[in-house]
């Protein structure tokens, strides 16, 4: 028998059949073409291959998936993109420009974070409630209006607040303070009441007063403390 046994075009024989083989034995090699053929192109189908033999051939060398190595490869230099694109879940980095760069250009994180305000401003610890002010040079802390407190009992003072006395008790002064820092009283309970500042350590007007009594009604002062000189203190605002 002269019909080889083949499941793929690697193991048909070309030299078969052989020109003395009988003609009864025709039907039997093209069923075995056919057979191969259709176990070789299981998914053609209906469909027609119009590539031709050089398109099939750029085929050549590929070892996997041409659509996952082209997704791997991602964006192509210089190429233009169009339509919308998600980027949710990757991370993307891009040069950050020179401050001050108005182009179109993408900005990084680095970029705007130099953009900020707050990278501008005086270090911030231990400053509430103040505004900058500049020199013109370097920009630096200092009270707006101060903040208004009421107090009625005994009370340990902070810089940048007006204190009005509503009862009888005793603001103590703070022990350390800081060039321009501000404080202001008033006396609002009038005459007769046992009001009272301890001023502690802290100087005034180069002085120590110690404990200074409020009996007179609408008692008011404001005072800025220098800290620079040989007598740091407080001086009248």
């Amino acid at each position: 028998m002269t019909v080889e046994n083949a499941t793929s075009i690697s193991e048909l024989d070309p030299a078969l059949p052989a020109s003395g083989d009988p003609k009864s034995e025709g039907d039997n090699h093209l069923r075995l073409l056919k057979s191969v053929l259709k176990a070789q192109f299981p998914n053609f189908g209906t469909n027609a291959i119009n590539a031709t033999a050089a398109e099939v051939n750029y085929l050549v060398g590929v070892t996997s998936s041409i659509q996952t190595q082209l997704n791997a490869k991602g964006a192509i230099t210089g190429q233009a993109w169009t339509g919308a694109h998600d980027f949710t879940g990757a991370t993307i980095t891009v040069p950050t420009a020179t401050a001050g760069d108005s182009s179109n250009k993408p900005a990084s994180t680095a970029f705007a974070a130099a953009l900020a305000f707050s990278s501008a401003l005086p270090g911030q610890a231990g400053n509430a409630r103040k505004f900058t002010k500049s020199d013109g040079t370097t920009a630096s802390w200092a009270y707006p209006e101060l903040e208004i407190q009421r107090i009625s009992t005994n009370t340990t003072a902070v810089p940048g607040k007006h204190y009005i006395f509503e009862a009888a008790c005793t603001l103590t002064l703070p022990t350390s303070w800081a060039e321009g820092d501000a404080i202001a009283f008033t006396n609002y309970t009038g005459a007769g009441f046992a009001n009272a500042i301890d001023f502690g350590t802290t100087k005034l007007q180069n002085r120590l007063p110690g404990v200074m009594d409020l009996n007179t009604a609408d008692d008011t002062g404001k005072f800025i403390y220098v800290a620079t000189g040989a007598n740091p203190g407080l001086v009248k605002a």
